[in-house]
């Protein structure tokens, strides 16, 4: 009988490394899937169960969700949904149905008498791990530490983890010259930026328990970021390795993505290198002081409790990555603690800011009587200074200030504020344009014509426009212009006539304005110019009308954040 069950046994050990070995060979050279809607687990902890843990296991439960929500690599899924069922096949099967999960996130922690282990896994939806990341620290270490500590210290395993990833973003939709990327604002993608695109397969595989080491790329083409909301954003393809080359679940690593330089930034003591060659939105970083890792573990399946419940599988060994031959990307220098500038402020209230100066031409005629300008001798006579800014993922918005001043017969000036309201509607390659836009405007301007037989006046404006954008290339540079058709339709304040100032009763008007811009990037200045050309009918007092009529011609310059 003693016989029977040890040879079972050698049967069973055997099964299950032909089914592992059979398992590393299919993954090996498959396509890296999509991974885009994520679920986190909720930590799970192994061990003593000492009351004293109980602020540090609150600390950490609550970093570790906090720290995969703000990597904004990946869209987790409602918290309360994921862990009612990620535990039962049943549930995570309607979590990727219904919902469309496409992997989960978690965090084991194991406390011993001396020390504490974490692991940080991505997984499958049957709960096979994908990638796996360790780290250790003394248990006395752990809970003596701040709060501050341990968040920055699950947040470095998070980032680690996700940075193991060959690409900064997915190819999720393709249509025509243009693709849909996973990744947008949040990202810290720009219009502009210059991605390359990229096939990632699988290569390596970790022989203990499958997960990934190592991938393959073959680079499929370039394309340019023309439009980007919260979560996505549109690129037009410029230059292909092959036709019809990219498809959907291709890769993109975008040059210089500003998000990058954030990451790059955790790598600020000397104990922290780079840990690879796949320098993606994430920096990889491990501790050299760690000790090195114990021996891998044979692969432990999940297993399933009398009630269908699932446990993860424990923790196994770190992947370690293929060696490199790429010099480590340099971190950035660091000051003695992080103060918040002037300019973190306007970071992050607003994605840019512009100037504008025009030459203005305008003329005021009505009822016999007029005024307008003429060129002056410094040709510029209309300034201007703009923020620009995001509410949601399809709207934006402009404000600014500007002055005028000039010549008439006397010397003339004026000013005030301007705001716009965008909606965005991306069309995705369905038109010859990429984005149409949609909003509406309000002015406030003074205009002060001394001895002018129209004296100017003081106007409050509102109305609306309908127009396009895109980013093409002319003469092997990006170019982004909008174009916009407005409608003024309500107009208040006063208006200086034959010495006296009338009320303003309505004001009826229309125009057409656009600005185009040399696409540099972010965190460069860019040039452009623009024009508008505007009229208006301004009713006043008992039936009296003036039409106000302007030529502008700009030259713009804008720096993107």
């Amino acid at each position: 009988m003693m016989a029977q069950i040890t040879r079972s046994r050698k049967y069973s050990s055997a099964a299950i490394l032909l089914s592992l070995a059979t398992q590393i060979h299919a993954q090996s050279g498959e396509r890296l899937p999509i991974i885009q809607n994520v679920g986190i687990i909720p930590v799970q902890w192994e061990g003593s169960a000492d009351p004293a843990l109980a602020p540090f296991k609150a600390v950490v439960s609550k970093a570790f969700p906090e720290a995969v929500r703000t990597s904004y690599r990946f869209r987790p899924l409602n918290d309360e949904l994921v862990a009612s069922l990620w535990s039962a096949a049943d549930g995570r099967a309607k979590l990727a149905e219904e919902y469309e999960l496409q992997a989960l996130v978690s965090l084991s922690v194991l406390v011993r008498p001396d020390i504490v282990t974490y692991q940080a896994r991505l997984m499958n939806t049957k709960l096979e791990p994908l990638l796996a990341e360790n780290e250790s620290m003394s248990l006395p270490q752990a809970l003596a530490a701040e709060e501050e500590d341990l968040q920055k210290r699950v947040g470095d395993l998070v980032f680690r983890l996700f940075n193991r990833l060959p690409v900064d973003m997915t190819v999720i939709a393709v249509q025509g010259r243009f693709i849909t990327l996973s990744g947008g604002a949040k990202q810290n993608v720009h219009v502009g930026d210059e991605i390359d695109i990229r096939r990632s397969t699988i290569g390596n595989l970790h022989p203990a328990d499958g997960t990934w080491l190592d991938f393959k790329n073959q680079k499929l083409g370039t394309a340019s970021v023309v439009d980007v909301k919260t979560l996505t954003s549109v690129a037009r393809l410029t230059n292909l390795s092959y036709e019809n080359a990219v498809e959907v679940g291709d890769g993109v690593k975008v040059t210089g993505i500003a998000g990058r330089v954030r990451f790059q930034r955790l790598a600020e003591t000397a104990q922290f290198k780079d840990a690879g060659a796949n320098t993606t939105v994430l920096k990889p970083l491990y501790n050299e002081a760690a000790p090195p890792p114990a021996a891998p573990a044979p692969k432990a399946a999940p297993t399933q409790t009398a009630t269908g419940a699932t446990s993860l599988p424990p923790p196994t060994a770190p992947a370690e990555a293929a060696p490199s031959t790429e010099e480590p990307p340099q971190a950035e220098p660091q000051d003695e603690g992080e103060q918040v500038s002037f300019m973190d402020v306007v970071k992050h209230l607003f994605k840019a800011v512009s100037a504008t100066a025009a030459i203005r031409s305008w003329s005021l005629k009505g009822d016999g009587q007029s005024s307008s300008s003429s060129l002056p001798p410094w040709l510029f006579n209309h300034f201007g200074a703009n923020v620009h800014g995001a509410i949601s993922e399809a709207m934006a918005y402009e404000g600014g200030a500007f002055l005028s001043l000039g010549l008439t017969g006397n010397q003339y000036m004026g000013g005030g504020l301007a705001g716009r309201g965008i909606y965005k509607l991306n069309l995705g390659g369905a038109l010859p344009v990429s984005t149409l836009r949609f909003g509406a405007d309000a002015v406030i301007e003074t205009l002060n014509v001394p001895d002018g037989e129209i004296g100017g006046g003081n106007f409050v404006t509102i109305g609306g426009f309908a127009g396009a954008a895109d980013v093409g290339r002319f003469l092997d540079q990006d170019v982004e212009w909008t174009s916009d058709l407005f409608l003024t339709i309500l107009g208040l304040g006063q208006v200086g006539v034959a010495g006296t100032l009338e009320s303003i009763s309505g004001v009826l008007g229309y125009g057409l304005r656009g600005n185009v811009f040399a696409v540099e990037g972010a965190n460069k200045l860019e040039w452009g110019a623009g024009f508008k050309y505007g009229t208006q009918t301004i009713s006043y007092g008992s039936g009296g009308s003036i039409k106000f009529d302007e030529i502008m011609l700009q030259l713009n310059a804008r720096y993107r954040f």
